[in-house]
């Protein structure tokens, strides 16, 4: 993804996703899609499905950066 191709990368997120359910990375790999797309709020119900999956701190952090991003456009 360091091509800024996101929007190739989401469908093949959401196909290893739908091959292999219980993969953690995958979800946080399409959240961090999402969240570079400026899906929001599709990128947080992603994000948190990988937290309750398992705790990773990788997923805390996207976690915040979506909140901060929340927070910063109702201001």
């Amino acid at each position: 993804m360091s091509r800024e191709a996101f929007w190739i990368a989401e469908p093949q997120f959401r196909r290893a996703i739908w091959l292999n359910p219980c993969e953690v990375q995958f979800k946080n790999h399409l959240a961090w899609c999402l969240y570079r797309q400026n899906k929001i709020a599709e990128a947080q119900e992603w994000a948190q499905k990988a937290l309750d999956q398992k705790d990773d701190p990788n997923t805390r952090g996207l976690l915040d950066l979506i909140a901060c991003k929340i927070g910063c456009e109702k201001e």
